[in-house]
């Protein structure tokens, strides 16, 4: 009786230690994740303070916004923005963009929407700028044929 119950409580702990090293593997890929597109970011713009950076995955958690905005300064006064989608299923970047006033979201777990502030704006030119990008399948789509109903292939 007492060897069965050894028996017993030894199975169950080696049946509790495989379920936290299955936690603890998941908990690591995720780390690994991070750390790929983080210190690609880290490659990419040394310089970023924490208030510069931000890592904003897609719903879903397929993909991750890396966006580096500049301090606006007096020699410098625009938003200037750069960016990378990364792919966590390809551990790689997908995208990658920079702008001079310009914002970035997602709209969607597989699109980002830019917002392009133009220079000068000429009077025959008003409406959105900017556009709408696929990052599965890379389709671009102007935001002014977009709101205008007209989708660019």
């Amino acid at each position: 009786m007492v060897v069965t119950l050894s028996l017993a409580l030894g199975a169950c702990s080696s049946n509790a230690q495989k379920s936290s090293d299955k936690d603890s593997s998941v908990s690591n890929t995720e780390n690994i994740k991070a750390e790929s597109y983080q210190a690609l970011f880290a490659k990419k713009f040394p310089n970023a303070s924490s208030k510069q950076t931000q890592f904003l995955p897609s719903d879903g958690g397929e993909f991750v916004l890396c966006v580096y905005s500049n301090t606006p300064t007096a020699e410098k006064p625009e938003n200037a923005i750069s960016f990378f989608v990364y792919s966590n299923k390809e551990s790689k970047p997908v995208f990658e963009q920079s702008y001079a006033n310009a914002t970035v979201n997602w709209i969607s777990s597989e699109k980002i929407q830019i917002n392009i502030v133009p220079g000068m704006i000429k009077k025959d030119d008003m409406g959105s700028h900017g556009y709408v990008y696929n990052v599965a399948n890379g389709q671009k789509t102007d935001l002014r044929k977009l709101n205008s109903g007209v989708d660019q292939q």
